[in-house]
């Protein structure tokens, strides 16, 4: 297991030294976008509901912003595919990676019943960040997970932009737009 941990630190300290501006400027869109729903979390202290909503918003804006720098996504699928390569299933990691992405759509479709009740009465208000939020944990779960396939349709190019890229924006033009328009109408 450690030694699978130091090939997969190698193979993600070559794709650190890769980071270019447009990285580094998405980083910094998504340390905005999480001060910004922060912002909201600390105006809404007096309902429960929303405060827990633009916390963990603001959490979880923070942390993809952190791993569009540092690739935390990126060291975790080479360590799991150094762990698959020294257990000898790697070939077979395909079958396990469905099973995976089987049982995050099931967590999800959980999750998002439950947060749909949670919020039902405050829709209105978080719609435009509840959006954003799928759209950026989804793009990163299929980086993390990595398959072939979706690498390919993220790859596609529309405009000279990536499919990943053009969501990504979206994602966090969503997410500012509804830190703003939240902080406005609160």
């Amino acid at each position: 297991m450690i030694s699978s941990a130091i090939l997969a630190f190698d193979s993600w300290q070559d794709i650190i030294e890769l980071l270019d501006w447009p990285d580094f400027l998405f980083a910094l869109a998504y340390g905005i976008a999480a001060m910004l729903a922060y912002n909201c979390s600390r105006s809404s202290t007096d309902h429960r509901t929303l405060y827990r909503f633009w916390t963990i918003s603001s959490i979880v804006l923070l942390f993809i912003g952190m791993d569009t720098v540092l690739c935390i996504s990126t060291f975790i699928t080479e360590w799991l595919r150094e762990i698959a390569r020294a257990g000898g299933w790697y070939e077979t990691r395909h079958a396990i990676q469905y099973k995976v992405l089987i049982g995050l759509g099931l967590a999800s479709l959980l999750f998002t019943g439950k947060l749909s009740r949670a919020i039902d009465t405050v829709w209105h208000l978080v719609r435009m960040e509840v959006i954003s939020i799928i759209i950026l944990i989804s793009l990163f779960l299929l980086r993390t997970i990595s398959f072939h396939d979706t690498d390919a349709v993220l790859g596609t190019r529309f405009a000279q932009e990536s499919l990943q890229t053009m969501l990504e924006l979206i994602g966090l033009g969503l997410s500012l737009t509804g830190s703003r328009w939240f902080m406005r109408h609160y």
